[in-house]
């Protein structure tokens, strides 16, 4: 992921992804699975699920697997919206949920693989739109309109899921600038404090011998009293 974040962080977004997925899929699939005319549909869920999902799950719990897992993830997307497309779910709300894969490629992969995996799915359904439809007789056939207009509307929210991946990545840099700064401005500090601390501590040293010796000396009673008052200042200093 070009944002530069760590594996632990990038296996965390896996994680948290995957949770969202695993819990809506399988509610999904089992509405789908429940409903007249939705069984290839819901069958395409659960498989993704226990196929790809929670692989992907248990992989992000380490983050040496988490290239796997994101893979997995994405791939759990195209098969679920894939299989949305194939039914004729995009006639109908399952446009929307279709329009989230660009959205995750470029949260899970950053902005080179999130155009990759964003483009070649859209690809692949430009593709079977245009010459699948014409020589499968049992899948579902969307008129040129519909199918036009899905594409530019797919590859639209392709240009908006990478505009906000741009600006999330800006922020992320900005504040990882930013903390890069508040680090050198605290370990310049206690470079100071410490090389102060040392320069003041020599001379200091040598003002409590001096101090010391003229302790040592014979003195008329003021003048110890003033010396004792000198000792205790180097000695609280």
């Amino acid at each position: 992921m070009e944002s530069g974040i760590s594996l632990d962080q990038r296996a965390r977004h896996v994680r948290a992804a995957s949770l969202i997925g695993l819990v809506v899929a399988s509610l999904f699939s089992v509405f789908n699975l429940l409903t007249p005319g939705m069984l290839a549909l819901g069958l395409a869920e659960i498989a993704a699920v226990l196929l790809l999902v929670a692989p992907a799950l248990w992989l992000s719990h380490r983050p040496e697997q988490v290239v796997l897992a994101e893979t997995l993830l994405l791939l759990s997307a195209w098969v679920i919206f894939g299989a949305l497309i194939v039914v004729g779910g995009i006639e109908g709300t399952g446009l929307f949920w279709v329009y989230t894969v660009p959205f995750l490629a470029f949260f899970l992969k950053g902005e080179r693989q999130g155009w990759l995996y964003s483009l070649g799915f859209l690809a692949l359904v430009a593709l079977y739109l245009a010459a699948v439809p014409l020589s499968w007789t049992g899948v579902y056939h969307f008129s040129p309109v519909v199918s036009i207009h899905f594409v530019l509307s797919l590859g639209f929210y392709i240009l908006v899921a990478a505009a906000f991946n741009h600006v999330r990545s800006r922020y992320e840099a900005q504040l990882l600038q930013r903390k890069e700064q508040a680090e050198a401005a605290s370990q310049a500090k206690s470079r100071f404090l410490a090389a102060a601390s040392h320069d003041l501590r020599q001379p200091a040293h040598a003002l409590g011998l001096f101090v010391a010796r003229l302790t040592q000396l014979p003195h008329d009673a003021q003048t110890q009293e003033l010396v004792r008052g000198v000792d205790a200042s180097v000695r609280a200093l």
